[in-house]
């Protein structure tokens, strides 16, 4: 999605430690990246501590970088909260100025305006997957062990926007 709107400085934001997920996100980004046909894009991340100030020391010094990032996918959706708290203290407009995406999806985001893009596991899918091991104990006694992957579907919403860059000069 950011790549095919021209975006080519992603940052992934998430916390340190890793929280479930984190590491393999940020493999997939990484990956998405050198697999495409945008070779001057990079990704970078950011590992902050989780908290308020940590979060706004990170963030504030990741945007006043020259190369600051036009994109930045967020691990957590209280921290996409406080990241967008934090660019609109300092004056960034998203999406206009930087593009947002949340990796994850809550319910609260959907009162936020403008509506976060973010990636949504339809409830049916991770209805199935839950059912999928019960079934197996229900007609033979044990569940087989396998890792759990859903994938998500992206929601546009209101926080990604076509890549334009900033003119200090």
């Amino acid at each position: 999605v950011l790549l095919g709107l021209g975006h080519r400085r992603i940052a992934f934001l998430a916390p340190k430690p890793p929280m479930a997920g984190d590491l393999e996100s940020e493999a997939g980004l990484i990956e998405g990246i050198r697999s495409s046909r945008h070779t001057g894009a990079e990704a970078v991340t950011c590992w902050h501590d989780g908290s308020m100030a940590g979060i706004g020391h990170m963030l504030r010094r990741l945007v006043y970088r020259p190369a600051r990032p036009t994109a930045l996918v967020v691990a957590n959706t209280y921290h996409y909260l406080a990241v967008w708290s934090h660019l609109t203290q300092i004056g960034i407009r998203v999406p206009r100025e930087i593009s947002i995406i949340s990796r994850d999806e809550d319910l609260f985001l959907s009162y936020l305006l403008p509506p976060p893009s973010r990636y949504v596991v339809p409830p049916s899918s991770l209805a199935k997957a839950l059912v999928r091991p019960v079934l197996e104990i229900l007609e033979g006694g044990q569940a087989s062990l396998r890792e759990l992957k859903l994938l998500p579907e992206f929601f546009q919403g209101g926080t990604v926007a076509a890549c334009v860059e900033r003119n200090d000069s």
